[in-house]
């Protein structure tokens, strides 16, 4: 059956119970779910069990599942939300972004080493995509399909594949590099493609297979279910994630609408530059009419096959008014949920991101990362001053328009041993810059670092930093005496 294709293989197995069309689906989708599951949980034996888990999800949801062409997406999402209600369980905090910050750019040919400083945050760098856009990076380069085979499975077409797929390595370079990891669309890609999946253990697939089919198969009651499981080592934190699996806030929902809006305004877009275009050419088939002779009938027939193709642009551009309202709406709420979100600050506002501001942002980086190396020389010691880290800033030229240190402001005195006494370190500036600077959008904003090693801007709604620096500022600890 392992031609056999994933609609094929559901239907076989919701339609006749067929243990080898089970066993070829979980033979098939193993090594994503075992991979993700181990990038996510860093342990081999709990991402075993999280993997039985999310095939014991599949078989009991396998019916609401027909209409899918293939399960690669459902399978990486369903793995992605069954981890991090693991996580949760067993209280698991992994805060890796500091060590990222203290290591330097490593050389893009060294794909080992690029591998090494990007795996930890992989997985969070996908969650800042849309499930679309996931399953098709999950195509793309975690079982390195090519980009027809990956249009074809998803039913869109390849250039659609094509844009999509730029899209979202794009946007996982910018995640990288607000990290501190710096590099190009291609180095991300061949690190992730060659490294991304993971062998699950020998013999993983059979005994999966075996015990989650025969749990099921044995009846629908529950008890029998988790018996069975219970046999393979399965950890009874996890069966609440069979209801987690089908949850979605209102937030995530606005924001895959405004982005399925911005897509189609997109497309909209595209049509009506397309219309332009035959349009100018109908004008100028008009112009050749009279000067044909013998050839005047196939002009004009080629006039009105123009003609028509021009309507059925026009008709399907007709609700782009409505579309772009519309998304204007769900832009203003979108805006306004990410306002409440960032630490309950509704006084925060969204601003443009501009050449400029990213040249702040990776300077104030530059700066963050020397004094972290500063620290790591003088027994985890933050400097008190910027001259003391000068010769220690590396950064492209080209990021270093106009700027300097004594712009920025040291707002942390401490050790590194201390950050982790804080409850919310990634609210705690660790360097500010020292006045706030006007954004293309005409709106005053401030870059900072916090100690848990994030960049960020701030941009309030009334114009006043005082509120906000106060409140994100610690005072130096008093020794005791």
């Amino acid at each position: 059956m392992d031609d056999a294709s994933d609609a094929a293989l559901i239907r076989e197995y919701t339609d006749f119970k067929s243990e080898s069309a089970f066993a070829a689906i979980v033979s098939r989708h193993i090594g994503l779910v075992y991979s993700v599951a181990l990038r996510l949980i860093g342990n081999s034996a709990d991402a075993q069990d999280v993997a039985q888990m999310v095939f014991v999800v599949f078989a009991k949801t396998a019916g609401e599942l027909r209409s899918r062409t293939t399960l690669t997406g459902w399978f990486y999402e369903t793995t992605r939300l069954t981890s991090r209600q693991f996580i949760r369980a067993r209280k698991r905090r992994l805060i890796r972004e500091q060590a990222a910050y203290m290591q330097s750019t490593a050389p893009e040919s060294d794909t080992d080493t690029i591998w090494r400083r990007l795996e930890p945050f992989l997985e969070e760098g996908m969650s800042q995509l849309n499930e679309r856009d996931r399953a098709l990076v999950a195509l793309r380069f975690f079982e390195n399909k090519s980009g027809a085979e990956a249009a074809t499975l998803l039913g869109i077409s390849e250039w659609a594949a094509h844009k999509r797929t730029t899209r979202a390595v794009e946007k996982l370079r910018t995640y990288f590099t607000k990290q501190g990891i710096a590099l190009t669309a291609n180095g991300l890609v061949a690190a992730v493609s060659a490294n991304a999946m993971q062998t699950a253990p020998v013999g993983f697939a059979s005994a999966v297979s075996t015990a989650v089919f025969m749990g099921t198969a044995a009846g629908t009651g529950g008890a029998t279910l988790l018996n069975t499981m219970a046999l393979t080592k399965l950890k009874a934190g996890l069966i609440g994630v069979i209801v987690v699996a089908s949850a979605a806030t209102t937030l995530v929902i606005e924001y895959q609408s405004h982005i399925r809006l911005y897509e189609v305004d997109q497309a909209f877009r595209w049509q009506l530059a397309s219309l332009e275009d035959l349009e100018t050419e109908n004008r100028r088939l008009l112009a050749l009419v009279p000067k044909t002779n013998g050839q005047s009938v196939s002009r004009v027939d080629e006039l009105r096959n123009l003609r028509e193709e021009s309507a059925a642009l026009r008709a399907k551009a007709g609700g782009l008014t409505a579309l772009n309202d519309e998304e204007k709406k769900l832009s203003a709420a979108l805006a306004r949920a990410r306002s409440e979100l960032r630490h309950g600050d509704t006084n925060q506002q969204i601003t443009a991101r501009s050449p400029e501001m990213d040249t702040r942002i990776y300077y104030t980086m530059a700066l963050s990362r020397a004094m972290q190396e500063y620290a790591l020389e003088n027994k985890g010691v933050f400097p008190t001053n910027l001259s003391q880290v000068t010769g220690r800033i590396t950064l492209d030229p080209k990021y270093q328009k106009g700027l300097s240190p004594d712009q920025y402001v040291i707002a942390f005195q401490g050790t590194t041993s201390e950050i982790t006494q804080y409850a919310h370190p990634d609210r705690i500036i660790l360097i500010r810059e020292r006045s706030p600077w006007r954004n293309a959008d005409g709106k005053l904003v401030m870059t900072w670092f916090s100690l848990q090693g994030l960049a960020d801007s701030y941009c309030p709604a009334d114009g006043s930093f005082d509120a906000w620096i106060q409140q994100h500022t610690v005072a130096p600890r008093v020794p005791a005496q």
